[in-house]
C-alpha cells in the first residue's frame, strides 16, 4: 500500500510504537523477575587504596604551583614519587591556564623518594621531594605526585625576575607523608 496516496495532507507520520514498547517492556520484565534471584543494586562506590598516609593531622591542605619560569613551563604529575617516565601521566599540569594566570595545585602533604626528579638543579630544586596532590581536587581521586622543582610557593609568571620568583614551595615537617607502592 502507498502511504503517501493514503493520506489526504502529504505530511509523513511514524507509526504508533507506543503500544509495541510497552508490550515489548512487560515481556522483558516479566523475563527478568521470573527468575528466584532478587536483582541486585548497581554498585556505585569503587574503593581505591591510597599510596600517601602517615601526615600529621596538623597539616591542613595547602596550594602550591606549577612553575612558569623555566622551559617546560608546568609541571608533570607521576602516580609515584619517582622520576621515572613509567609513572609519568599523560596530562600534568601547565604552568598558566588559558586565560594566563598560574595554575594552582591543591597538595595534601609531600614525601621523600630518595630520588631527586632534577639532580643537576641547583639547591633548592635538586630535592628528591614530590608534593601528593590532595584526591578530592582530582576528579578521579588518582593518587597523583608532582616534584619539588616543578611547583612553586607562590605564583609565578614567565620572565620574573623579582627575588621571590624563585620561592621554594613550604616543606612543613607536620606534612610529611609515607608512600606505600
Amino acid at each position: 500500500m502507498n502511504i503517501e496516496a493514503a493520506r489526504p495532507s502529504g505530511r509523513i507520520q511514524r507509526p504508533k510504537r507506543k503500544l509495541g514498547m510497552a508490550i515489548a517492556g512487560l515481556v522483558f520484565m516479566s523475563a527478568a523477575c521470573s527468575s528466584d534471584e532478587k536483582p541486585k543494586a548497581a554498585e556505585t562506590t569503587i574503593e581505591v587504596r591510597s599510596t600517601f598516609s602517615g601526615v600529621s593531622k596538623k597539616c591542613e591542605i595547602f596550594v602550591v604551583y606549577a612553575q612558569n619560569l623555566h622551559d617546560p613551563n608546568g609541571t608533570a604529575a607521576r602516580t609515584a614519587p619517582l622520576p621515572d617516565n613509567e609513572y609519568k601521566l599523560a596530562q600534568g599540569y601547565p604552568g598558566v591556564d588559558k586565560k594566563g594566570n598560574p595554575v594552582p595545585i591543591i597538595v595534601d602533604g609531600w614525601v621523600d623518594s630518595g630520588v631527586p626528579a632534577y639532580p643537576t638543579n641547583p639547591p633548592p630544586f635538586n630535592s628528591s621531594a614530590y608534593f601528593h596532590v590532595d584526591r578530592d581536587s582530582r576528579e578521579d581521586h588518582q593518587d597523583v605526585y608532582v616534584s619539588f622543582p616543578g611547583v612553586r610557593g607562590m605564583p609565578t609568571y614567565s620572565g620574573m625576575t623579582t627575588p621571590d620568583s624563585n620561592t621554594a614551595a613550604p616543606l612543613d615537617p607536620d606534612c610529611k607523608g609515607v608512600y606505600t607502592p
